[in-house]
């Protein structure tokens, strides 16, 4: 957010931090711990700022430097829900490509600057898959699970293992792909 503010002539914090009082309706506290990833950036702030910069959402997402072949990598078994997440994705401006198996992802040479990957694929889970993401592409990208069937158990203790040793992030289906941008954007700003 804060490339989005630069680039309207808001290049310093005690400029940016009454800016965005102004545009969210927040205090100066609030403001701060948005600005420098304190606290969560709702669908609804999102909308605000675009709006009054006369942005898209597509372009708040724009801010970092794209690495060779950046966007964002949507993994799921399931056709309709990749499909879906990439089409609103798309929509909004974002370089995404749907997969609907591990390994059509691993084939290719392509790496990504963040990846939306659903837990259970098949019989398993994605585990295997984050590790090689993680191996290959280093912690730089940002991989969001998503799980709609979470329960307590052996898959949930791997989940949280991979959260805890890997940096992954997890959303409960469905997931808002606004929340989903926001949630990578504001990983990405704190590596």
């Amino acid at each position: 957010m804060r490339a989005l503010l630069a680039r309207h002539g808001l290049t310093e914090q005690r400029v940016q931090l009454p800016r965005l009082m102004d545009i969210l309706g927040v205090s100066y506290s609030q403001a701060y711990r948005k600005l420098n990833a304190g606290s969560p950036w709702l669908e609804e702030d999102l909308y605000r700022l675009a709006t009054h910069f006369g942005e898209t959402l597509g372009t708040l997402f724009a801010d970092a430097p794209p690495r060779e072949h950046g966007g964002i990598a949507v993994v799921d078994d399931d056709p309709i829900v990749a499909d879906s997440i990439v089409d609103t994705l798309q929509a909004l401006g974002i370089d995404a490509r749907a997969y609907y198996d591990a390994a059509s992802l691993l084939q290719g040479a392509r790496s990504y600057d963040a990846y939306i990957v659903d837990w259970f694929m098949g019989t398993g889970t994605a585990e295997n898959l984050l590790l090689e993401v993680r191996r290959r592409d280093g912690p730089a990208p940002v991989i969001v699970v998503l799980t709609g069937k979470i329960s307590s158990g052996a898959a949930e203790d791997q989940l949280a293992r991979m959260v805890r040793d890997h940096g992954i992030l997890v959303e409960l289906k469905p997931a808002r792909v606004s929340l989903l941008l926001a949630k990578i954007q504001r990983e990405r700003d704190t590596r």
